[in-house]
């Protein structure tokens, strides 16, 4: 198979009517050319060149190019860059977006990983008025020779075009002042020939036979900027000539034991689905995509004494992520801690399902997920979201999603108790859960990986003084860990299980002798050093300031004075940033993804009252057809009271057992109560209704909360016949 070329820096010369924008690999040996049109404003036009050229054939084709420009304002060079993240449009045209500078981070598997150091926008229609802009101007100076019509209305066909591309030029200007405040600069990295938005054990799957097809990771932040190379060129030649953005942490130490040299990564990769800041993306968005959602990835790699040597690399991966349900927190209040609110109830929990369908098809399973959020409370807050989520997972454990373990683990009790050490207790606690798991152990040659099969652990055996890998080990399950922001709690338990790991990769890399390493010793400072490091810098991008982590500096002798004094600077910087920050934060967010698309003919950004509706529409359950396919088999309509009749009312109590057939039952007896109009229900007649609102004396054997799960199950087969949306989940 022929290698494929390689991109790695880039040179644009610009004419009147287009860019020409030249590529190169990295021994300058291999150019392609992409031609960029710039005579039409709003429509993107792209060429490339299919043949490759020579550094020589390179250079007499840019002279060819300026020759012919030359009386026409010439061909010069305006821009280098070391990688193309897409193309971005507002109101007046696009705009190509480049990597004007680099940073080297560091590598993996020899593959070079790169922070973006400066980004260049260019914009890409001509400055000088095309024949069309031209043709526009002109024609509100033909009222003169219109002898009918009025002075005033002819002064408005001149003023009105101006003072609308007046508006317009100032609104483009403020759309590019927005993407710029999204600095770039600050933890977004790349790489031109590794897939950094993927683990490094999918990077192996998908180079085995046995792969299948890539579809665009989550954790790539420039997916909307290359899609008109994607659209145009195909992804493939698009793969070429743009690189994919992530945006997290990234760090790298290189150690040495007895002579040994390794080194260990810690990788984090942010999901740019229902991205944003702390109190503006909270919960669940309807397509299963969670708030604060990130990947967490530690890889160790045993570098080459010898070139004889096979170099070993192993990685583990954890998650972590906002609570999988619809639930907020009201900042109106000015309290440091509003109050958690759930905003609407999922009978089905469709979007938590939706979630962990994705983990699963990500990381396989087990789904292991870890809260630290607080059980007891004297004013229940935590505890309330903490129940519904217990529930939700208890309920689709009883609907065929065996696979999802939970464990309960209230961070700050534990904390407090006294003679007790809270983070040797979490250490074996990961512990057990790493034994389920696993972590992802294989040989790695030039950069190339060596992927065989999958095994278990049971495939490590001795041979001599010496332990070898037979196969492939293959990490199977994640653990996915959550608190209520995902920061400060979840940092200090994501720590735990990076030692755990940590332990286990040492041994299978033949570093130690056994698989466990001190809290107190220097590694393990170390790895202390590199999480605390990234928890400072997630916090920092969803929280606006750093992590809360008290217990890590008790633990390392810190004093207690200096540590809350540190505590609550933090408290009030995260506060302030939240309150008055955050905002002109996520709209930057939202107009780089693409949640939001600037046009004329709809209210700006800026106008926006929430951008709930940017996130995806409701999941289509398809309910209309089951109930068309429920009413075939019957079309008499049915009393409340003959419905209830197959539900005792010690089910309603536990509604989630038989939601999905009540649900159903609902649905295809077109059985609606009218909550607007329960006061005046006649409850006296049995008899069966034709019409959609059922009138049944059965409702007055129901209390109060039974009537309010009733009333959620209808809301959610139909909220509009419900004027008023329950607060609290039952």
């Amino acid at each position: 198979m022929q290698p494929k070329l390689v991109l790695s820096k880039f040179f644009v010369y610009a004419s009147k009517t287009r860019y020409y924008v030249f590529g190169r690999n990295s021994l300058e040996t291999e150019w392609r050319v992409l031609s960029i049109d710039r005579s039409q404003r709003h429509k993107i036009k792209i060429w490339e060149d299919p043949k490759i050229y020579t550094k020589e054939e390179t250079c007499c084709l840019i002279n060819e190019l300026q020759r012919g420009s030359a009386t026409h304002g010439g061909c010069p060079l305006i821009a280098q860059a070391h990688g193309i993240l897409g193309i971005i449009q507002f109101l007046e045209g696009p705009y190509l977006v480049l990597v004007a500078e680099k940073r080297r981070c560091g590598d993996i598997c020899g593959h070079v990983v790169y922070g973006v150091a400066s980004v260049s926008l260019l914009q890409i229609h001509s400055t000088e008025c095309s024949a069309a802009d031209r043709a526009s101007i002109k024609q509100p100076v033909l009222w003169a020779s219109n002898p009918t019509g009025s002075a005033w209305s002819s002064f408005l066909q001149i003023v009105r075009p101006q003072q609308q591309r007046g508006e317009i030029a100032a609104a483009e200007r403020r759309y590019r002042k927005l993407i710029r405040s999204l600095d770039l600069t600050r933890d977004f990295f790349f790489s031109n020939t590794y897939s950094l938005s993927r683990p490094l054990q999918a990077n192996v799957k998908s180079r085995s036979k046995d792969s299948v097809t890539h579809i665009e990771s989550i954790f790539v932040w420039n997916s909307h900027l290359k899609e008109s190379f994607q659209s145009i060129l195909g992804n493939d030649v698009a793969q070429m000539w743009t690189v994919s953005l992530i945006h997290g942490f990234f760090q790298q130490v290189h150690l040495s034991s007895y002579g040994q040299r390794f080194s260990i990564t810690l990788l984090a990769r942010r999901s740019s689905k229902f991205a944003g800041t702390r109190y503006r993306k909270r919960g669940i968005s309807n397509a299963g995509f969670v708030a604060n959602e990130v990947e967490t990835e530690q890889i160790v790699t045993v570098c080459q004494q010898t070139s004889k040597d096979v170099p070993l690399v192993s990685s583990c991966v954890q998650v972590r992520g906002s609570i999988p349900l619809f639930w907020s927190q009201d900042m109106k209040s000015m309290s440091p801690k509003p109050e958690i609110v759930v905003q609407r109830v999922d009978p089905l929990y469709q979007a938590t399902q939706t979630h962990y369908e994705h983990l699963v098809m990500r990381y396989a399973s087990p789904i292991i997920t870890l809260s630290l959020i607080k059980v007891f409370e004297k004013i229940p807050r935590e505890t309330n979201l903490q129940r519904e989520f217990y529930t939700a997972l208890n309920f689709l454990r009883q609907s065929a999603h065996s696979h999802l373990n939970f464990l309960q683990w209230d961070f700050s009790q534990q904390v407090k108790k006294k003679g007790t050490d809270a983070l040797h207790e979490l250490v074996e606690l990961c512990n057990k859960v790493l034994h389920t798991t696993g972590i992802f152990v294989s040989s790695v040659t030039s950069g190339n990986f060596v992927c065989q099969k999958m095994a278990r652990h049971s495939d490590m055996f001795a041979y001599g003084n010496k332990r070898y890998v037979a196969d492939s080990l293959f990490q199977n399950g994640v653990l996915r860990t959550n608190c209520i922001d995902c920061l400060d709690r979840t940092n200090v338990a994501q720590y735990a299980y990076g030692l755990c790991a940590l332990n286990t990769q040492l041994y299978y890399l033949n570093l130690i002798d056994g698989p466990e390493v001190p809290l107190e010793c220097d590694l393990a400072n170390m790895l202390m050093d590199l999480y605390q490091s990234m928890g400072d810098v997630i916090a920092l991008q969803y929280g606006g300031s750093e992590a809360h982590a008290p217990i890590l500096s008790t633990s390392r002798g810190h004093s207690r004075v200096a540590t809350q004094t540190k505590e609550a600077l933090v408290s009030v910087k995260r506060y302030y940033n939240n309150t008055y920050n955050d905002d002109e934060k996520q709209e930057a967010i939202n107009l780089f993804l693409g949640n939001f698309i600037p046009s004329k003919t709809k209210p700006h950004l800026w106008d926006l009252n929430s951008d709930h509706y940017l996130h995806g529409r409701v999941n289509n359950l398809d309910l209309s057809r089951r109930g068309q396919q429920q009413d075939q088999a019957s079309n008499t309509c049915t009393s409340l009271g003959s419905l209830c009749s197959g539900f005792a009312l010690e089910q309603l109590k536990h509604p989630f057992k038989y939601t999905s057939q009540l649900m159903k039952e609902l649905w295809s007896k077109d059985a609606y109560y009218d909550a607007q109009q329960q006061n005046t229900v006649n409850r006296t007649n049995c008899a069966p209704c034709d019409s959609a609102v059922c009138k049944a004396h059965s409702l007055e054997q129901l209390s109060g909360s039974e009537f309010e799960v009733y009333k959620q199950i209808k809301l959610y087969l139909n909220p509009h016949n419900f004027a008023l949306v329950p607060k609290h989940a039952w």
